[in-house]
């Protein structure tokens, strides 16, 4: 099969790479059909985050299971399959209390499989007034989880305006930070209370109120 293979900073190539198997009876093999670059991927192709050579890129796609171990009975062949970036076992201790973004089987010692909106459901959003910073994939849907959790108020800071629009779709209120000062925004809209609960949604590449991206402000400038 075809593979988006990493050799190095803004050098990556599509060659032919080994088909994938089925290793452990838990497995399913899936057949790619749609998929999209993610800030993740990007990350590694400039150099940000460190990857070896030779890795296979890519992840958040959506295809039909073509195969599964004997363990699997969730999924059959046959079936669409949507995988996003964060991703659990399901029976280990913290898959089975609910704490799927703290999968001790997907990434051990380290809750890096977490996600925004598991987040958003893990601070007790009911009732309370939520701030969400960044509009992206990840903030939308921890946004719409708050709101499916009964917050009283949801908002989301960027100054993507286009992003706006789903935004307010889902009943979230958006703020352009390059516009107005968030701070005085959240608190006219809440009588003075402020927000009682928050997500950082944005991550890499993150930029400071003039626009430069915070590495770089920061002194440390990325790879080229």
């Amino acid at each position: 099969m075809k593979g988006l293979v990493y050799h190095g900073p803004r050098d990556v190539q599509v060659t032919n790479v080994d088909d994938p198997t089925i290793e452990k009876e838990t497995d399913a093999l899936v057949k790619i059909t749609t998929t999209n670059i993610c800030g993740s991927d990007l990350h590694m192709y400039e150099g940000r985050t460190s990857v070896e050579k030779g890795k296979v890129l890519g992840h958040e796609n959506l295809g039909r299971v073509v195969a599964v171990g004997k363990a699997v009975d969730r999924v059959k062949m046959g079936d669409w399959v949507c995988l996003p970036f964060n991703t659990a076992c399901g029976f280990c201790k913290n898959c089975e209390r609910g704490l799927t973004s703290a999968c001790l089987t997907t990434n051990p010692g380290s809750s890096g499989a977490a996600v925004a909106r598991d987040g958003a459901r893990r601070c007790s959003a009911s009732e309370s007034v939520v701030i969400l910073y960044g509009s992206g994939p990840d903030a939308l849907f921890a946004a719409y989880s708050a709101v499916i959790k009964g917050a009283s108020q949801v908002m989301i800071v960027d100054r993507h305006r286009e992003r706006f629009r789903l935004a307010e779709s889902i009943g979230a209120i958006p703020i352009d930070d390059s516009r107005q000062d968030p701070v005085d925004v959240v608190m006219k809209l809440t009588e003075g209370d402020g927000a009682y609960k928050g997500c950082e949604c944005v991550g890499w590449q993150a930029h400071d109120p003039a626009g430069r991206q915070v590495v770089e402000a920061s002194g440390v400038r990325p790879l080229h």
